[in-house]
């Protein structure tokens, strides 16, 4: 998708949707070689987020959670992209994202006798690879300039919205940059997409967002100056 020259929300089709009602834990970043992985994750989903959808950069981990009350049956339609990393413990069952793709995962019960406790549930995992990037931005780099050249790439992070349709872009010129990878949302409420500079040309991306609660009309406004050299 590229950057026109006028505004335009995200759209859902476009964008990924991630999980909102899922439990987020600390991830354990570099040290998770050292972590059990029921005690070092980047997103922990139960029953109450049955049928949703959530994203995972490659490297990321989730734990699906079934009350402990017996053995349970686990399925992965892709093991290559979600890898099950270790054998359910306590109706915890730990994955870790291997590669880019889609995989369906699901936890049951071998034998369901409880009334009130759900018994099984599905979600849907989309991995995603982050490139290398030349340039990474973040709020703290707001109204600053930076450069690239043409086919280099631009990588734009936020923190704090679970919402992949959150913020308004605006571009301008049209046709200096274009997304490679479209804002997506990850585990920690983390925004990120990938920009890529097509042709030479200064442009100036402004991310707006509405920052203020019980129905007040407030609104963020973050820009990022790129100057794209051949």
């Amino acid at each position: 998708m590229f950057v026109s020259s006028s505004r335009f929300w995200i759209s859902s089709a476009s964008a990924l949707v991630a999980v909102a009602a899922g439990s987020l834990l600390i991830a354990c970043s570099d040290t998770r070689n050292f972590c059990d992985p029921l005690d070092c994750t980047d997103l922990k989903v139960t029953a109450a987020d049955s049928g949703k959808s959530f994203n995972l950069k490659v490297g990321q981990a989730v734990i699906l959670s079934l009350p402990s009350t017996g053995p349970v049956i686990v399925t992965n339609t892709n093991p290559v992209v979600m890898a099950q990393v270790e054998n359910p413990r306590s109706g915890d069952v730990p994955f870790e994202a291997k590669a880019p793709g889609q995989a369906r995962l699901g936890v049951s019960y071998k034998s369901c006798v409880h009334a009130t406790t759900p018994c099984s549930f599905e979600v849907t995992a989309t991995v995603i690879a982050i490139p290398l990037t030349q340039v990474q931005l973040s709020d703290s780099d707001a109204g600053k300039t930076s450069r690239v050249r043409v086919g280099q790439l631009v990588l734009v992070t936020l923190v704090g919205t679970d919402d992949p349709n959150y913020y308004e872009i605006n571009a301008q010129p049209a046709g200096v940059l274009g997304w490679m990878l479209p804002p997506t949302v990850f585990p920690h409420g983390t925004w990120q997409g990938v920009l890529r500079g097509l042709a030479p040309g200064h442009a100036t991306v402004t991310l707006l967002a509405p920052t203020c609660l019980e129905g007040r009309s407030c609104v963020r406004s973050i820009s990022f100056n790129l100057i794209v050299n051949p």
